[in-house]
């Protein structure tokens, strides 16, 4: 915390004026962390016939997850516009 010269806190000794060794952070802290075995689990999830509940079932299963159907429903259509795009089709 730079603190500039802030005469009531300053008289009080816990804190110090401007402080040059106080660098900004850089690093990125917010949202969730990226999932390294994603397109792992998209793969498995392709091969399970079966409802959505049933695929994230054997997904969890699988990988020691903890997803729920919105998200794995939201992997497989993402995928699937991928794949329409690329193969010049519209969705």
């Amino acid at each position: 915390m730079i603190l500039v010269d802030s005469p009531y806190l300053n008289n009080i000794g816990n804190f110090f004026g401007e402080t040059t060794s106080a660098e900004p952070f850089k690093g990125k802290t917010a949202g969730k962390k990226a999932d390294p075995n994603k397109q792992a689990k998209i793969d498995f999830a392709k091969t399970i016939d079966g409802t959505h509940q049933q695929i994230v079932d054997a997904v969890n299963a699988k990988f020691g997850s903890q997803h729920d159907r919105s998200t794995i429903t939201k992997w497989l259509n993402e995928t699937k516009f991928d794949k329409d795009l690329t193969q010049g089709e519209r969705v």
